[in-house]
């Protein structure tokens, strides 16, 4: 794993993958550790991957908007998040669901608060669903980054 900021590790997989989803399959990570890290021995079980099913261009910030998806993993958790970009005040959110339910529906006093401009809606996979231990270390995750989104305009 390379460093990506002090304390921060980060190794990616998904260099051989077309489009933004990890190809369902056991992945496995081992290593030997180091002088102040133990070793680690961990899989990821993606079953399925995970797709939005009514996807839109547009998204009226004064209408609740419900995302739909099949896929995923169960029980698992979703994020359904937008970012709206607008220089220097890009505002977005981030909403969470129990991926067997396979919709969540964003109500509109949160989408009110995202300025008219473009920006995208994603779903995808919930990042911290699979926790892993690794001696000398806090906190570890081995995590599926993929995502299904659109660029959308807010208006």
């Amino acid at each position: 794993m390379q460093p990506t900021a002090s304390g921060q590790y980060e190794a990616s997989l998904g260099s051989g993958f077309q489009g933004p989803m990890v190809a369902p399959g056991v992945y496995t990570i081992t290593g030997a550790g180091g002088s102040s890290v133990g070793p680690v021995n961990a899989s990821l079980n993606i079953s399925s991957t995970l797709t939005w099913t009514n996807k839109v261009n547009i998204v009226d910030r004064t209408q609740p908007l419900t995302v739909t998806w099949s896929g995923g993993t169960a029980p698992g958790f979703v994020l359904i998040g937008a970012l709206a970009k607008v220089s220097g005040a890009d505002r977005g959110f981030l909403c969470s669901e129990q991926a067997q339910k396979g919709s969540f529906t964003v109500p509109s006093f949160v989408l009110s608060a995202l300025p008219s401009a473009s920006g995208y809606v994603l779903v995808a996979p919930h990042p911290f669903a699979n926790p892993v231990s690794i001696p000398g270390l806090d906190l570890a995750y081995f995590i599926n980054g993929s995502a299904d989104d659109n660029i959308v305009a807010f208006r």
